[in-house]
């Protein structure tokens, strides 16, 4: 009988460290995207897992677009977010882990033929005379987005979108994600080597973390999260796990 009773205080215990944990991305490869299954993957996807189970937290993950995630974290319907970049406006809702999850950098792709110069450093005031192509959910930091209402911009639903008026002339600028530019360029090769290229000098970086709901009370969970990313190399492990995404 004692021996069953400790079972089942064990049993029990276990059960109650087992959080349920419901998180949404963006469609945003590699770092989180759905495959040809439709299932969520990515390298920052297999992290939150990885860190998930270690923690012995279940999890869930959906990729969603991007307005419908946030709110649903705000609301409290979702329990956390990732990646997301700090602001004060977020910060009214989100508690964002105080270690970064992935460090990015941001960088400007242009067409081959254009006669920017791909090898010298582009000073953000120089983007007034030139047509950019943007993702209109999408945030491209504070410097970029500081000057967004003095462009002239081009809104597209996704990044190849863009990539296709560069090439056809129709934009004369795209930024992106570095990680998010280089990849969109090397799994579409047959239609945009050549043509599309990348400035050699991103023009900012930009640190981007995971965001918990306040409304779900999660503090003591982004605590346990933010142990976990400090024994991690953000360096390492992101270049272990592009080897899978190349």
């Amino acid at each position: 009988m004692k021996y069953l009773f400790l079972v089942l205080i064990l049993i029990y215990s276990l059960s109650v460290k087992a959080d349920d944990l419901n998180f949404v991305t963006l469609e945003f490869p590699p770092i989180a995207y759905t495959d040809d299954n439709k299932e969520p993957t990515g390298f920052a996807v297999d992290a939150v897992r990885r860190i998930s189970d270690k923690l012995g937290h279940k999890v869930s993950i959906k990729v969603l677009p991007w307005t419908r995630g946030l709110n649903m974290v705000k609301n409290g319907e979702a329990d956390a977010i990732f990646t997301i970049y700090k602001n004060k406006e977020r910060e009214q809702f989100i508690d964002f882990t105080q270690e970064i999850f992935v460090p990015q950098t941001l960088s400007f792709y242009i067409n081959a033929s254009s006669s920017i110069d791909q090898g010298k450093d582009m000073e953000l005031e120089v983007l007034k005379k030139y047509k950019i192509g943007v993702v209109s959910t999408i945030s491209y930091g504070k410097k970029f987005d500081g000057i967004k209402s003095d462009l002239n911009l081009s809104s597209a639903t996704n990044l190849l979108s863009n990539f296709k008026k560069l090439m056809a002339g129709r934009i004369d600028i795209v930024p992106s994600n570095t990680y998010v530019g280089d990849y969109t360029l090397a799994q579409n090769k047959k239609v945009l080597k050549g043509k599309v290229i990348k400035v050699v000098t991103p023009f900012d970086s930009v640190p981007s973390y995971i965001g918990f709901s306040k409304k779900n009370n999660l503090g003591g969970i982004r605590d346990q999260f933010d142990q976990e990313l400090r024994k991690m190399s953000s360096e390492d492990w992101i270049k272990k796990s592009m080897l899978n995404y190349q």
